[in-house]
Parts: C-alpha cells; structure tokens; sequence
C-alpha cells in the first residue's frame, strides 16, 4: 500500500496509454496484450464483411472502472467456478473478460456495426423463428430449451456481440439496422434459423 510497483510487462503502459485510462487504484485488472494484433491479423484477410466478436466482456471504461475492485478472472471446472487459478492446475479453464474497446481500435479500417448482448442479437436475428408452431412437439421443446438457454439474461444471454464491417454497404448486409430498432436492430439472416433445421 502507498507504493508503485513495476509493470511486469512495459506493453502495459503503452496498451492504457491508447485507452487513455488506468485501472482503479488497488484494482486488479487482466490485460490480453496479444487479442488486439491476433484480430488485426484474422481480419488483414479480408478486404469485405464482417467481423464478429462473442464473449463476455465489456467497453474499456467499464471493464476497467475503478469500482471493479476484483477484475474479471475466472476459473471453470466441472460446471463450477471460483478465482484461483492456482488451484487444479492444467485441468481447470481460466478466463476473463473481453475488452471490446481495444478490439476495435486494433481495427481502424473496420466501422462498429452494432455492440450489443447475446440475447438481444439473436432476437433480432429471428431466433423465436426456431421455435415455430408445426413442428413436432419433441423438436419444439428442444429448440425451446437451447433458446432459453442462449438468451438467459444471468447467463448465455449476457455474452456480448460485436460486429465490426468492411467495405460493405449496409443495404446489402444481413446486420442492417431494422427502422425505428436504432443501432442495434439487425435484420433475420435469411435461413439463419429455419423451420426443420437442427
């Protein structure tokens, strides 16, 4: 306390700097230095289309805010979880939130389509179309199910989606905003959930 420790790593310094932020003092706080130069490099492929991110995470101004005292990692083993990554070493998954924010900035080329959660991106794109009357009543309740889970707001639903888009015009894609829906409205992908598809 009342001390300033060394970076452990100098690209620490220079990945905030571009934020323009610090974590909060006493805060603990995960940094994946390499995510942003992987995304530049998967997306220097492409010259057109989109560039979709599903995670948990957030915008760097919430994920690094000053009352997130704790930061974001977790530990998974055996459908629980806990923050020690010490413990089970090699056999438990360890993960922490996305910063959506500097995803998007190692993109410069690419414009942000639309930030949004899981549950709100796959209404938009006709999910409750999966769901339709006529189907066997075995199939419905299945697709009933996997919906519920993948739109569980205190679960699967809270992953966030961010799509990024390249050298297409927003007529002709599939994430055109839907009118009076604002920035997050998409238009259904044609075929995306149709009825009989498993």
């Amino acid at each position: 306390r009342g001390c300033r420790a060394e970076l452990s790593n100098p690209d620490l310094a220079t990945y905030f700097g571009r934020l323009e932020l610090l974590p909060g003092e006493g805060a603990a706080a995960e940094v994946n230095l390499l995510a942003p130069s992987i995304a530049a490099q998967a997306a220097a492929h492409f010259d057109r289309g989109f560039f979709t991110t599903i995670d948990y995470g957030y915008e760097a101004p919430q994920l690094y805010a000053p009352w997130r005292k704790q930061g974001t990692l977790l530990c998974f083993y055996n459908h629980g979880y806990s923050d020690s990554p010490y413990q089970r070493i090699g056999r438990q998954d360890i993960t922490s939130h996305v910063d959506f924010t500097s995803l998007r900035n190692a993109l410069p080329q690419w414009s942000l389509l639309l930030l949004t959660s899981q549950m709100e991106f796959l209404h938009d794109l006709g999910i409750n179309n999966a769901q339709q009357v006529g189907l066997p009543l075995e199939e419905t309740m299945s697709r009933r199910r996997v919906a519920q889970e993948l739109l569980d707001p205190a679960g699967l639903g809270r992953l966030r989606v961010q799509v990024l888009a390249r050298g297409v015009d927003r007529s002709e894609g599939s994430f055109q905003p839907l009118p009076g829906q604002g920035p997050r409205g998409v238009q259904p992908l044609p075929g995306a959930f149709p009825p009989g598809a498993h």
